[in-house]
């Protein structure tokens, strides 16, 4: 009797501690996030337990960032969204993405981003075509894809557009702060000048001495 009576009611004790876990989790998550969006000046919106979007205008641009909640089965989701002109495009290729590529090619270690490994990941397009200068203009997007070294190796997509940039990738809760959001601001600067046709380089941080 004492046996049933222990497996009867435990489920209403486990049940209101995972409950009570879960809400701690998604509230901590949600207060990081606030303080990022107050470091940066942006807008918060979003419930603690569903996807948080940070928005406003950086840099005199519009931008949006996302942080979806991980499942079960999933990690986090960062997504950031920028309003940019381009006069290319490029597309991260799904099939190929960085981590499917290394198990392609048999690989179980870092691997050095080079022309080749570029274009399998990505699909590259000129707008608007011009015989005398797509290849060269190729070239060109894909030596400044080479420049932005290896945080190109945890996207999960990328899309460079005439009207916008967006990428994502997946995140750790355990590393959310402001030093890895100001790692992806620095990575959206570097898709703007890309996508501008100028050298990627990071932003200065305020923190460092000039």
């Amino acid at each position: 009797m004492e046996i049933e009576k222990i497996f009867t009611t435990l489920p209403f004790i486990i049940f209101p501690l995972a409950i009570t876990l879960l809400v701690y989790n998604y509230r901590r998550r949600k207060k990081k996030l606030a303080a990022i969006a107050e470091k940066f000046n942006l807008h918060m919106s979003g419930g603690a337990i569903s996807t948080v979007t940070l928005s406003g205008v950086y840099q005199g641009t519009d931008v949006s960032f996302q942080f979806r909640p991980g499942s079960k089965h999933s990690q986090p989701q960062f997504i950031a969204r920028i309003n940019c002109s381009s006069s290319y495009t490029v597309t991260l290729q799904p099939q190929t993405a960085f981590t499917g590529l290394k198990e392609k090619l048999g690989m179980t270690k870092d691997v050095e981003i080079d022309d080749d490994i570029i274009d399998r990941m990505f699909e590259i397009s000129v707008e608007p075509e011009s015989p005398s200068s797509e290849f060269l203009k190729k070239m060109d997007v894909r030596q400044l894809l080479l420049t932005l070294d290896n945080d190109l190796s945890t996207l999960t997509h990328l899309i460079i557009e005439t009207g916008f940039i967006e990428y994502s990738r997946k995140y750790s809760e355990s590393e959310l702060s402001e030093g890895w959001f100001r790692g992806q601001v620095d990575f959206m600067v570097q898709l703007m000048r890309l996508a501008g046709g100028e050298a990627p380089e990071p932003i200065p941080r305020t923190d460092e001495p000039q």
